[in-house]
């Protein structure tokens, strides 16, 4: 039984079931390819074209898109609790700019020294962040404490949903969710201003070194695992 195709010309008409070898024969006498457009239906749609045209200008136009494709990027920019007014009004504009770009943005905040005891402070210069930018990002991520470090990552609005997601007036307060704890931070977060409890401390640490000579050494090891797993479990 004769093979038939359901032919298409170079310029678009449609010339309608034909029998295969009298397609091969048209495309033979314009010098251009019969090239299958689909590989299922009854009959099978073929084209008349110049194939090697048509790769391409198809490659073309991949490289094309790919050229005007925006991959979205993280960029971090840093603050710090006592961040002053101009330093904070470049960083608005850094974050801004990143924004527009449709990147995200990754806000950290790490706290120094006594820092640590006056979390809020940290949190505030967040929200302060968050309010300023609530026209063109969201928070996407809520900050997180990893030992010092206090980060918040804020997104820009899609098409359509500016706005949508904290609204400028009546955001609710932020909240740190605290990742990673060790015992350095815990002991950061403690006031050891009670100089009773560091002398009861210290008396007793002297006399069991004074009580057993040889175990000293022991709980030095111990000391040393201990501070190793500490290490293990900060990194």
């Amino acid at each position: 039984m004769e093979q038939k195709v359901l032919l298409i010309t170079h310029d678009g008409n449609n010339k309608g079931i034909v029998a295969t070898e009298d397609a091969l024969r048209m495309a033979r006498e314009q010098r251009l390819d019969l090239v299958q457009m689909t590989q299922e239906g009854e009959p099978i749609v073929c084209r008349i074209m110049d194939y090697g045209k048509h790769q391409f200008t198809k490659r073309k136009q991949h490289a094309v898109a790919r050229r005007k494709q925006h991959r979205m990027q993280v960029k971090e920019v840093k603050f710090r609790v006592a961040t002053e007014a101009a330093d904070y009004q470049v960083k608005l504009l850094r974050l801004q700019q990143f924004l527009g770009h449709g990147d995200k943005v990754k806000i950290t905040l790490r706290y120094r020294g006594r820092e640590m005891m006056h979390q809020d402070l940290g949190l505030r210069m967040l929200e302060r962040v968050r309010d300023d930018l609530s026209e063109i990002g969201f928070v996407e991520h809520d900050p997180e404490l990893e030992r010092r470090q206090l980060s918040m990552v804020i997104a820009p609005y899609r098409k359509g949903q500016r706005g949508s997601k904290h609204p400028a007036t009546g955001a609710k307060p932020l909240t740190t969710t605290v990742i990673n704890a060790t015992s350095e931070s815990a002991a950061d977060t403690t006031n050891t201003t009670n100089t009773e409890v560091v002398a009861s401390s210290v008396a007793g640490t002297a006399s069991t070194i004074g009580g057993v000579g040889d175990s000293g050494g022991d709980s030095g090891s111990d000391s040393g695992s201990d501070n190793s797993t500490v290490a293990s479990a900060s990194q």
